[in-house]
Protein backbone atom coordinates (compact mmCIF):
# COMPACT_ATOMS: atom_id res chain seq x y z
CA UNK A 1 0.00 0.00 0.00
CA UNK A 2 1.35 3.10 -1.39
CA UNK A 3 1.36 5.65 2.09
CA UNK A 4 -0.89 8.31 2.63
CA UNK A 5 1.03 11.66 1.75
CA UNK A 6 -0.07 14.82 3.82
CA UNK A 7 -1.15 17.66 1.97
CA UNK A 8 0.79 20.17 1.08
CA UNK A 9 0.30 23.85 1.58
CA UNK A 10 1.84 24.77 -1.61
CA UNK A 11 -1.21 24.71 -3.65
CA UNK A 12 -1.01 24.97 -7.98
CA UNK A 13 -2.69 28.73 -8.92
CA UNK A 14 -5.07 27.70 -11.26
CA UNK A 15 -4.70 30.90 -12.53
CA UNK A 16 -2.84 30.70 -16.60
CA UNK A 17 -1.05 33.99 -15.86
CA UNK A 18 -0.16 33.83 -12.51
CA UNK A 19 3.62 32.92 -12.89
CA UNK A 20 4.47 34.82 -16.14
CA UNK A 21 2.65 38.00 -13.75
CA UNK A 22 4.96 37.02 -11.17
CA UNK A 23 8.19 36.78 -13.18
CA UNK A 24 7.82 39.85 -14.97
CA UNK A 25 6.88 41.78 -11.61
CA UNK A 26 9.90 40.89 -10.23
CA UNK A 27 11.76 42.50 -13.38
CA UNK A 28 9.45 45.73 -12.46
CA UNK A 29 10.74 45.63 -8.78
CA UNK A 30 14.19 44.78 -10.35
CA UNK A 31 14.33 48.16 -12.54
CA UNK A 32 12.79 50.01 -9.57
CA UNK A 33 14.61 48.97 -6.22
CA UNK A 34 14.48 49.88 -3.63
CA UNK A 35 10.94 51.76 -4.29
CA UNK A 36 9.77 48.23 -3.64
CA UNK A 37 11.24 48.05 -0.34
CA UNK A 38 8.18 47.51 1.98
CA UNK A 39 6.93 44.57 -0.31
CA UNK A 40 9.28 42.29 1.70
CA UNK A 41 9.04 41.96 5.59
CA UNK A 42 13.14 41.96 6.77
CA UNK A 43 16.09 43.81 5.77
CA UNK A 44 17.88 40.33 4.75
CA UNK A 45 15.29 39.77 2.51
CA UNK A 46 15.67 43.48 0.86
CA UNK A 47 19.46 43.44 1.37
CA UNK A 48 19.09 40.03 -0.51
CA UNK A 49 17.16 42.08 -3.16
CA UNK A 50 19.57 45.22 -3.08
CA UNK A 51 22.57 42.66 -3.84
CA UNK A 52 20.83 41.28 -6.89
CA UNK A 53 19.42 44.79 -8.15
CA UNK A 54 22.42 46.34 -7.77
CA UNK A 55 23.89 46.21 -11.16
CA UNK A 56 20.51 46.96 -12.88
CA UNK A 57 20.63 50.48 -10.57
CA UNK A 58 24.39 51.13 -11.26
CA UNK A 59 23.86 50.52 -15.11
CA UNK A 60 20.48 53.60 -14.80
CA UNK A 61 22.77 55.52 -12.40
CA UNK A 62 25.34 55.67 -14.82
CA UNK A 63 23.50 56.33 -18.08
CA UNK A 64 21.90 59.15 -16.21
CA UNK A 65 25.25 60.66 -15.23
CA UNK A 66 26.53 60.57 -18.94
CA UNK A 67 29.24 58.52 -18.56
CA UNK A 68 27.98 55.63 -20.80
CA UNK A 69 25.13 54.30 -22.53
CA UNK A 70 21.83 52.41 -20.49
CA UNK A 71 23.42 48.11 -21.31
CA UNK A 72 20.86 45.73 -19.38
CA UNK A 73 21.61 42.59 -21.45
CA UNK A 74 21.58 39.80 -19.20
CA UNK A 75 19.60 41.31 -16.48
CA UNK A 76 16.61 39.31 -16.80
CA UNK A 77 18.40 35.94 -15.95
CA UNK A 78 17.09 34.78 -12.65
CA UNK A 79 18.92 35.54 -9.46
CA UNK A 80 21.67 32.47 -8.80
CA UNK A 81 21.41 33.29 -4.94
CA UNK A 82 18.39 31.22 -3.34
CA UNK A 83 17.58 34.33 -0.92
CA UNK A 84 17.47 36.39 -3.15
CA UNK A 85 15.26 34.92 -5.79
CA UNK A 86 12.87 33.89 -3.14
CA UNK A 87 13.29 37.32 -1.70
CA UNK A 88 12.30 38.60 -5.03
CA UNK A 89 9.35 36.07 -5.71
CA UNK A 90 8.09 36.81 -2.56
CA UNK A 91 8.00 40.67 -3.17
CA UNK A 92 6.31 40.09 -6.65
CA UNK A 93 3.57 38.27 -4.66
CA UNK A 94 3.13 40.78 -2.28
CA UNK A 95 2.55 43.15 -5.46
CA UNK A 96 0.16 41.40 -7.07
CA UNK A 97 -1.85 40.21 -3.95
CA UNK A 98 -5.33 39.44 -4.74
CA UNK A 99 -5.26 39.92 -8.33
CA UNK A 100 -7.82 42.00 -8.73
CA UNK A 101 -7.39 44.70 -11.67
CA UNK A 102 -8.62 47.92 -9.86
CA UNK A 103 -6.73 47.13 -6.51
CA UNK A 104 -3.82 46.17 -8.43
CA UNK A 105 -3.34 48.97 -10.54
CA UNK A 106 -3.26 51.17 -7.43
CA UNK A 107 0.04 48.97 -6.01
CA UNK A 108 1.68 48.79 -9.65
CA UNK A 109 1.10 51.55 -10.73
CA UNK A 110 4.17 53.38 -8.55
CA UNK A 111 6.38 50.53 -9.22
CA UNK A 112 5.78 50.65 -13.01
CA UNK A 113 5.56 54.10 -12.98
CA UNK A 114 9.66 54.14 -11.73
CA UNK A 115 10.39 51.33 -14.07
CA UNK A 116 9.31 53.20 -17.45
CA UNK A 117 11.36 56.99 -15.63
CA UNK A 118 14.11 54.86 -15.88
CA UNK A 119 14.47 52.35 -18.37
CA UNK A 120 11.30 53.19 -20.89
CA UNK A 121 12.16 51.15 -23.90
CA UNK A 122 13.63 48.38 -21.86
CA UNK A 123 10.31 48.39 -19.73
CA UNK A 124 7.85 48.18 -22.86
CA UNK A 125 9.61 45.82 -24.26
CA UNK A 126 9.35 43.46 -20.97
CA UNK A 127 6.06 44.16 -20.63
CA UNK A 128 4.97 43.14 -24.42
CA UNK A 129 6.82 39.94 -24.23
CA UNK A 130 5.66 38.23 -20.88
CA UNK A 131 2.36 37.10 -21.41
CA UNK A 132 0.99 39.15 -18.76
CA UNK A 133 -2.96 39.18 -17.77
CA UNK A 134 -5.17 41.52 -19.20
CA UNK A 135 -5.31 42.88 -15.19
CA UNK A 136 -1.18 43.29 -15.14
CA UNK A 137 -1.15 44.90 -18.82
CA UNK A 138 -4.04 47.48 -17.98
CA UNK A 139 -2.51 48.33 -14.97
CA UNK A 140 0.85 48.92 -16.60
CA UNK A 141 -0.58 50.47 -20.09
CA UNK A 142 -1.06 54.01 -18.52
CA UNK A 143 2.67 54.46 -17.70
CA UNK A 144 3.10 55.44 -21.29
CA UNK A 145 1.15 58.18 -21.19
CA UNK A 146 3.55 60.72 -20.59
CA UNK A 147 6.07 59.44 -23.52
CA UNK A 148 5.87 59.91 -27.02
CA UNK A 149 6.07 56.70 -28.12
CA UNK A 150 3.54 54.25 -27.05
CA UNK A 151 3.27 50.01 -28.03
CA UNK A 152 0.13 48.11 -28.65
CA UNK A 153 -2.26 46.61 -25.39
CA UNK A 154 -1.65 42.93 -25.88
CA UNK A 155 -3.78 42.42 -23.36
CA UNK A 156 -7.04 44.07 -21.90
CA UNK A 157 -10.51 42.71 -20.21
CA UNK A 158 -12.66 44.64 -22.62
CA UNK A 159 -11.84 42.95 -26.02
CA UNK A 160 -14.55 40.98 -26.17
CA UNK A 161 -17.27 43.06 -24.24
CA UNK A 162 -17.74 45.85 -26.92
CA UNK A 163 -16.41 47.09 -30.32
CA UNK A 164 -14.86 50.17 -31.67
CA UNK A 165 -17.48 51.06 -33.53
CA UNK A 166 -19.25 51.28 -30.16
CA UNK A 167 -16.78 54.12 -29.19
CA UNK A 168 -18.29 57.71 -29.24
CA UNK A 169 -15.25 59.74 -30.80
CA UNK A 170 -15.93 62.60 -28.29
CA UNK A 171 -16.63 61.72 -25.02
CA UNK A 172 -20.31 63.30 -24.19
CA UNK A 173 -20.37 66.10 -22.13
CA UNK A 174 -22.55 64.00 -19.71
CA UNK A 175 -20.25 60.93 -19.27
CA UNK A 176 -17.35 63.56 -18.57
CA UNK A 177 -19.26 64.90 -15.69
CA UNK A 178 -20.41 61.77 -14.24
CA UNK A 179 -17.24 60.05 -14.25
CA UNK A 180 -14.66 63.11 -14.45
CA UNK A 181 -15.34 65.77 -12.33
CA UNK A 182 -13.33 64.14 -9.44
CA UNK A 183 -9.94 64.29 -11.46
CA UNK A 184 -10.80 67.44 -13.20
CA UNK A 185 -10.75 68.98 -9.82
CA UNK A 186 -7.03 67.69 -9.09
CA UNK A 187 -5.93 69.53 -12.15
CA UNK A 188 -4.36 72.62 -11.65
CA UNK A 189 -5.99 75.76 -12.97
CA UNK A 190 -8.24 72.92 -15.93
CA UNK A 191 -9.37 74.95 -18.49
CA UNK A 192 -11.74 74.10 -21.59
CA UNK A 193 -8.85 73.08 -23.18
CA UNK A 194 -8.52 70.19 -20.28
CA UNK A 195 -12.11 68.92 -20.64
CA UNK A 196 -11.12 68.43 -24.49
CA UNK A 197 -8.33 66.72 -24.01
CA UNK A 198 -10.21 64.80 -21.62
CA UNK A 199 -13.05 63.95 -24.02
CA UNK A 200 -10.73 62.41 -26.63
CA UNK A 201 -8.02 61.05 -24.52
CA UNK A 202 -10.92 58.78 -23.27
CA UNK A 203 -12.60 57.58 -26.51
CA UNK A 204 -9.01 56.83 -27.67
CA UNK A 205 -8.52 54.92 -24.39
CA UNK A 206 -11.60 53.40 -25.07
CA UNK A 207 -10.65 52.29 -28.46
CA UNK A 208 -7.41 50.80 -27.16
CA UNK A 209 -8.98 48.67 -24.55
CA UNK A 210 -11.10 47.16 -27.04
CA UNK A 211 -8.48 46.89 -30.01
CA UNK A 212 -5.20 47.13 -28.37
CA UNK A 213 -3.88 49.37 -30.90
CA UNK A 214 -2.19 52.21 -30.07
CA UNK A 215 -4.12 56.16 -29.71
CA UNK A 216 -2.92 57.02 -33.12
CA UNK A 217 -4.10 53.90 -34.82
CA UNK A 218 -7.32 54.00 -32.87
CA UNK A 219 -7.84 57.74 -33.73
CA UNK A 220 -7.85 56.50 -37.46
CA UNK A 221 -10.41 53.98 -36.36
CA UNK A 222 -12.67 56.62 -35.21
CA UNK A 223 -12.18 58.57 -38.28
CA UNK A 224 -10.55 61.52 -36.19
CA UNK A 225 -7.21 61.48 -37.93
CA UNK A 226 -3.79 59.96 -36.64
CA UNK A 227 -2.68 63.48 -35.99
CA UNK A 228 -5.10 64.09 -33.73
CA UNK A 229 -4.06 60.56 -31.86
CA UNK A 230 -0.74 61.96 -31.22
CA UNK A 231 -1.07 64.79 -29.58
CA UNK A 232 -4.14 63.90 -27.28
CA UNK A 233 -1.43 61.27 -26.13
CA UNK A 234 1.23 64.14 -26.08
CA UNK A 235 -0.52 66.60 -24.43
CA UNK A 236 -2.94 64.83 -22.05
CA UNK A 237 -0.06 62.38 -20.87
CA UNK A 238 1.98 65.39 -20.13
CA UNK A 239 -0.55 66.68 -17.86
CA UNK A 240 -1.75 63.22 -16.32
CA UNK A 241 1.95 62.40 -15.41
CA UNK A 242 2.94 66.05 -14.22
CA UNK A 243 -0.11 65.83 -12.06
CA UNK A 244 0.32 61.95 -10.98
CA UNK A 245 -3.38 61.17 -12.35
CA UNK A 246 -2.77 58.70 -14.68
CA UNK A 247 -4.47 55.98 -12.10
CA UNK A 248 -7.04 58.18 -11.66
CA UNK A 249 -7.66 58.42 -15.56
CA UNK A 250 -7.84 54.49 -16.00
CA UNK A 251 -9.62 54.17 -13.17
CA UNK A 252 -12.61 56.81 -14.41
CA UNK A 253 -12.19 55.39 -18.21
CA UNK A 254 -12.77 51.59 -16.44
CA UNK A 255 -16.05 53.17 -15.30
CA UNK A 256 -17.34 54.52 -18.58
CA UNK A 257 -15.87 51.04 -20.27
CA UNK A 258 -18.25 49.14 -17.54
CA UNK A 259 -21.61 51.72 -18.74
CA UNK A 260 -20.96 51.00 -22.14
CA UNK A 261 -20.44 47.30 -21.46
CA UNK A 262 -23.83 47.17 -19.43
CA UNK A 263 -25.84 49.03 -21.63
CA UNK A 264 -28.91 47.35 -23.64
CA UNK A 265 -28.54 49.42 -26.63
CA UNK A 266 -25.02 50.98 -27.80
CA UNK A 267 -24.96 53.57 -30.56
CA UNK A 268 -22.54 52.36 -33.81
CA UNK A 269 -21.40 55.66 -34.20
CA UNK A 270 -19.43 54.30 -37.12
CA UNK A 271 -22.31 53.42 -39.33
CA UNK A 272 -24.19 56.96 -37.68
CA UNK A 273 -21.13 58.28 -39.47
CA UNK A 274 -21.38 56.65 -42.57
CA UNK A 275 -25.16 57.67 -42.32
CA UNK A 276 -25.15 60.86 -41.79
CA UNK A 277 -21.74 61.24 -44.19
CA UNK A 278 -23.85 63.16 -46.87
CA UNK A 279 -26.85 64.69 -44.86
CA UNK A 280 -27.72 67.95 -44.63
CA UNK A 281 -30.89 70.11 -42.52
CA UNK A 282 -33.01 71.45 -45.35
CA UNK A 283 -34.00 74.98 -44.76
CA UNK A 284 -37.14 74.50 -44.42
CA UNK A 285 -37.24 72.51 -41.39
CA UNK A 286 -34.32 75.08 -39.95
CA UNK A 287 -37.27 77.52 -40.26
CA UNK A 288 -39.71 75.98 -38.74
CA UNK A 289 -37.48 74.74 -35.49
CA UNK A 290 -38.26 79.00 -34.74
CA UNK A 291 -41.66 78.41 -34.59
CA UNK A 292 -43.14 80.39 -31.08
CA UNK A 293 -39.69 81.58 -30.77
CA UNK A 294 -40.15 85.00 -31.27
CA UNK A 295 -36.51 85.69 -29.27
CA UNK A 296 -34.71 84.15 -32.31
CA UNK A 297 -36.10 86.35 -34.27
CA UNK A 298 -32.76 88.14 -35.86
CA UNK A 299 -31.29 84.34 -35.72
CA UNK A 300 -34.00 82.88 -37.62
CA UNK A 301 -33.52 85.93 -40.25
CA UNK A 302 -29.99 85.74 -40.75
CA UNK A 303 -28.31 82.13 -39.75
CA UNK A 304 -27.46 79.64 -41.92
CA UNK A 305 -28.75 76.45 -41.80
CA UNK A 306 -25.21 74.76 -41.90
CA UNK A 307 -24.52 75.74 -38.77
CA UNK A 308 -27.78 73.65 -37.83
CA UNK A 309 -26.51 70.87 -39.83
CA UNK A 310 -23.29 70.78 -38.15
CA UNK A 311 -24.49 70.50 -34.61
CA UNK A 312 -26.97 67.61 -35.68
CA UNK A 313 -24.11 65.65 -37.16
CA UNK A 314 -22.12 66.19 -34.13
CA UNK A 315 -24.87 64.74 -31.72
CA UNK A 316 -25.60 62.06 -33.65
CA UNK A 317 -22.01 60.74 -34.30
CA UNK A 318 -20.69 61.80 -30.93
CA UNK A 319 -17.80 63.55 -32.55
CA UNK A 320 -16.53 67.40 -32.47
CA UNK A 321 -17.88 69.86 -35.48
CA UNK A 322 -14.13 69.68 -36.99
CA UNK A 323 -14.61 66.58 -38.34
CA UNK A 324 -17.82 67.20 -39.92
CA UNK A 325 -18.54 66.74 -43.36
CA UNK A 326 -19.70 69.86 -44.00
CA UNK A 327 -16.67 71.74 -42.70
CA UNK A 328 -14.27 69.37 -43.85
CA UNK A 329 -15.51 70.54 -47.16
CA UNK A 330 -15.03 74.06 -46.45
CA UNK A 331 -11.71 74.04 -45.21
CA UNK A 332 -9.95 73.97 -48.48
CA UNK A 333 -11.75 77.37 -49.21
CA UNK A 334 -10.55 78.35 -45.80
CA UNK A 335 -14.57 78.70 -44.06
CA UNK A 336 -13.94 75.77 -41.99
CA UNK A 337 -13.28 77.72 -38.29
CA UNK A 338 -15.62 80.16 -39.06
CA UNK A 339 -17.67 77.40 -39.13
CA UNK A 340 -17.15 76.19 -36.36
CA UNK A 341 -16.86 79.02 -33.86
CA UNK A 342 -20.30 79.90 -34.93
CA UNK A 343 -21.58 76.53 -33.71
CA UNK A 344 -20.24 77.38 -30.48
CA UNK A 345 -23.41 79.80 -29.07
CA UNK A 346 -25.33 76.93 -29.69
CA UNK A 347 -23.41 73.88 -29.44
CA UNK A 348 -22.29 72.65 -25.81
CA UNK A 349 -22.61 76.35 -24.39
CA UNK A 350 -24.48 77.36 -21.42
CA UNK A 351 -27.30 79.11 -22.78
CA UNK A 352 -29.72 79.31 -20.08
CA UNK A 353 -33.42 79.07 -20.48
CA UNK A 354 -34.60 81.37 -22.62
CA UNK A 355 -35.77 80.95 -26.38
CA UNK A 356 -31.68 79.75 -27.43
CA UNK A 357 -32.19 76.79 -24.76
CA UNK A 358 -35.30 76.01 -26.32
CA UNK A 359 -33.48 75.81 -30.04
CA UNK A 360 -30.80 73.90 -28.78
CA UNK A 361 -33.03 71.39 -27.35
CA UNK A 362 -35.20 70.95 -30.39
CA UNK A 363 -31.72 70.30 -32.30
CA UNK A 364 -30.87 67.91 -29.30
CA UNK A 365 -34.52 66.09 -30.57
CA UNK A 366 -33.87 66.38 -33.86
CA UNK A 367 -30.31 64.80 -33.33
CA UNK A 368 -32.08 62.01 -31.38
CA UNK A 369 -34.77 61.07 -34.14
CA UNK A 370 -32.04 60.81 -36.75
CA UNK A 371 -29.30 59.03 -34.34
CA UNK A 372 -32.59 56.06 -33.99
CA UNK A 373 -33.10 55.89 -37.66
CA UNK A 374 -28.98 54.95 -38.09
CA UNK A 375 -28.99 52.71 -35.64
CA UNK A 376 -32.35 50.64 -36.88
CA UNK A 377 -30.81 51.24 -40.46
CA UNK A 378 -34.12 53.06 -41.22
CA UNK A 379 -34.60 56.31 -43.84
CA UNK A 380 -33.30 59.82 -42.32
CA UNK A 381 -36.65 60.99 -42.07
CA UNK A 382 -37.82 63.48 -38.94
CA UNK A 383 -40.94 64.74 -37.65
CA UNK A 384 -40.06 68.48 -36.84
CA UNK A 385 -43.66 68.67 -35.59
CA UNK A 386 -43.11 65.79 -33.24
CA UNK A 387 -40.08 67.65 -32.16
CA UNK A 388 -42.12 71.31 -31.60
CA UNK A 389 -44.62 69.31 -29.43
CA UNK A 390 -42.33 67.24 -27.61
CA UNK A 391 -40.48 70.46 -26.58
CA UNK A 392 -42.83 72.50 -25.72
CA UNK A 393 -44.92 70.03 -23.97
CA UNK A 394 -41.48 69.28 -22.09
CA UNK A 395 -41.44 72.80 -21.07
CA UNK A 396 -45.17 73.69 -20.09
CA UNK A 397 -44.16 70.53 -17.31
CA UNK A 398 -41.21 71.96 -15.90
CA UNK A 399 -42.86 75.37 -15.64
CA UNK A 400 -46.25 73.59 -13.80
CA UNK A 401 -43.17 71.99 -11.48
CA UNK A 402 -41.76 75.53 -10.30
CA UNK A 403 -45.10 76.71 -9.25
Amino acid sequence: MVPRQERSGIRQSPDPFYFPDLVTTTHLIKLSWPLGRPLVPSDTLAAAIDAHAAPVVSAITARDSGSTALTLTGSRVAPTDALACGALLLAADNLLADRERRTMAERVEPIAFEAFQRAKTYTRGLLSDGGISPNLAAATSTRALGFRARGRLRNSPYFDRFNVDEVPPYLPLKWLRDHFTDLRMQLPDATHRDDRLLRRGVSLRLAELVTGHTWPECAEALDVGNGVGRYTLNALGRRLTKNQLGLAFTRAVDQVAEQIDASTHRGNYANRRRRMARWRMGNGHWSRLFEELPGLALMHATADSCIASIIVWSDVTRAEAPHCPIVKKERGRGDARLLTSRTSALHEADIGRGDRFRLRRRLSLYATQLATACDQNLPLYVSVRAIIEKETLTRRAARLRQI
